[in-house]
């Protein structure tokens, strides 16, 4: 037998408890997006550019994007999450159906599948 089917339903004080901590994450990334914006939009140095500089700004712009790229992606995840918090499916894996370990939930609150599943998937991509 798995170990998840072992898992009981979620209580109204847990769910309560993981909708506050999924609107705080979510408040936390969208002050990091912002911040990420800021400084990749902040213009750049004075009028004595170097190449060197323009090098160096590039690949600094490059990990501005791709951190913002992350941030979306985890912001789409948390969003996703409060959907599954609203119409009461949160907690449950979206390919198995069976209930996610509340020690998984506590680690990543916008968590969409159970281990195993996540495991599966993982390896076969």
């Amino acid at each position: 037998m798995r170990r998840n089917a072992q898992v009981q339903a979620l209580t109204p004080r847990e769910l309560q408890d993981f909708e506050r901590k999924l609107l705080e994450l979510r408040a936390a990334l969208q002050r990091e997006v912002g911040r990420i914006e800021r400084d990749a939009l902040e213009p750049s140095g004075g009028a004595r550019f170097q190449p060197v500089d323009e090098s160096i700004e590039e690949t600094s712009l490059d990990a501005e994007l791709e951190a913002l790229a992350t941030q979306d992606e985890l912001g789409y995840a948390v969003n996703e999450a409060l959907e599954r918090l609203t119409d009461g499916r949160f907690g449950q894996c979206v390919e198995c159906g069976r209930p996610i370990a509340r020690e998984r939930l506590a680690l990543l609150p916008y968590a969409r599948e159970c281990r195993d599943c996540r495991a599966a998937s993982e390896s076969a991509g």
